[in-house]
């Protein structure tokens, strides 16, 4: 999609399942470095997940790839069932919250609005 606007606004409201389905993702500005090999990750609706790792496992490119900042190389990513990549950008983000990184509490929280 080109266009921030364009895609589905499901009439529905989110229940907060998350769906990261044999994920393959490399940074544009690093194609040759993978971040992602086939991850697959289920976060149930009404969960608090932690996500922990070194430095570059790619604990904050799970968030950016949520909000469609960046789509996956290969792989789906899910919310209630569909794939995101079928969703309006500019939808998703008004229905989505992230803390990113809080030392204190843990390094990752996703929270769905």
């Amino acid at each position: 999609m080109s266009c921030i606007s364009e895609g589905r606004r499901p009439s529905t409201n989110l229940r907060g399942e998350l769906d990261f389905r044999n994920l393959h993702f490399s940074y544009p500005s690093r194609p040759g470095v993978p971040v992602f090999s086939g991850l697959n990750l289920s976060v149930p609706s009404g969960s608090v997940t932690a996500v922990v790792g070194s430095s570059g496992s790619g604990k904050s490119t799970l968030p950016a790839l949520l909000m469609r900042f960046y789509d996956p190389t290969s792989g789906v990513v899910r919310i209630d069932g569909f794939d995101l990549r079928e969703l309006s950008p500019q939808w998703l983000r008004t229905h989505i919250s992230i803390v990113q990184q809080v030392p204190s509490l843990c390094p990752l929280l996703f929270l769905l609005i």
